[in-house]
């Protein structure tokens, strides 16, 4: 079974991002931090992050989004099996931008490509 838990987006100003998405399209604020800001109750939620420093993204095997912001979108799938999907999505010969690892924030997760580039993160709560 796959779900989608989150999107995730890069976005270069996060007070005017978060005033847009609050106040111009009604989502309610559900967390905020300096640099990041959550959206809905229950999954699917809205994450927007004030853009990464590059380090973070070379640790995940991603690029700058630059100018094209939808460069910078991320959609995050949570399933019941990481392992399982991870060996399917290999298998299949996909582009795999990051492996499979444990990330810091409580998930295994892997990184891939689809057709026209946007990227799919797989992941499943520790």
């Amino acid at each position: 079974m796959a779900r989608i838990h989150q999107t995730y987006l890069m976005v270069t100003d996060i007070e005017a991002s978060i005033r847009f998405y609050q106040d111009t399209i009604g989502l309610s604020l559900l967390e905020q931090a300096d640099r990041r800001a959550k959206f809905g109750e229950t999954h699917p939620q809205l994450v927007l992050e004030e853009d990464f420093t590059e380090e973070q993204l070379s640790s995940f095997g991603l690029d700058s989004p630059g100018d094209n912001r939808g460069d910078g979108a991320i959609f995050v799938v949570e399933v019941d099996n990481i392992q399982r999907k991870y060996e399917a999505v290999s298998n299949a010969e996909e582009k795999i931008l990051c492996e499979l690892k444990k990330a810091n924030w409580g998930r295994r997760l892997f990184l891939v490509e689809d057709p026209d580039g946007y990227v799919v993160e797989v992941s499943q709560p520790l």
